[in-house]
């Protein structure tokens, strides 16, 4: 299963997210040379560049909990025993599970509410925007599921 999350997050989540980084720089690129190179701004690039920034931020935030690089208080877990440290870690990814889930069902019924409402200039469903919740939180729940069975199996 870790080699499952390896190549999904490394590979394909992580690809996604240089894409979208790389496309969210020439957007707002594109945007300030048309504001003031051609004294014409496109009205289509800051809602574009909105959208592709909430993917990049969500998507991102997963990579980072595959990591392990999110925030931690670091002075109070080095004090910890192995055996407590583990015991921690095991409470900390239950938290984030549980928070996935939470991502997963309001971002579902948050998703359904939207889906027959359209974005002001592109006209896209406001769904493209909100569809990256309850991806994300499920990815959450992957993830966090996965380093708890880790965390069991090097505490047994």
């Amino acid at each position: 299963m870790e080699r499952l999350t390896d190549v999904l997050f490394e590979k394909i989540v992580g690809n996604i997210v240089k894409l979208l980084g790389g496309v969210l720089v020439l957007t707002i690129l594109l945007q300030i040379l048309a504001r003031y190179a051609m004294n014409h701004p496109f009205s289509w690039t800051e809602e574009f560049s909105r959208l592709v920034f909430i993917w990049f931020c969500m998507l991102s935030s997963t990579i980072t909990l595959k990591r392990k690089l999110h925030i931690g208080i670091d002075f109070i877990y080095n004090k910890l025993s192995l055996r407590s440290r583990k015991r921690l870690e095991i409470i900390i990814y239950l938290f984030i599970f549980l928070f996935g889930l939470l991502l997963l069902y309001y971002g579902y019924k948050l998703l359904l509410t939207t889906i027959d409402q359209k974005t002001e200039i592109l006209r896209w469903p406001s769904a493209v925007y909100f569809s990256s919740v309850p991806l994300v939180g499920m990815f959450y729940c992957l993830l966090s599921s996965v380093e708890i069975l880790k965390q069991v199996k090097q505490t047994v």
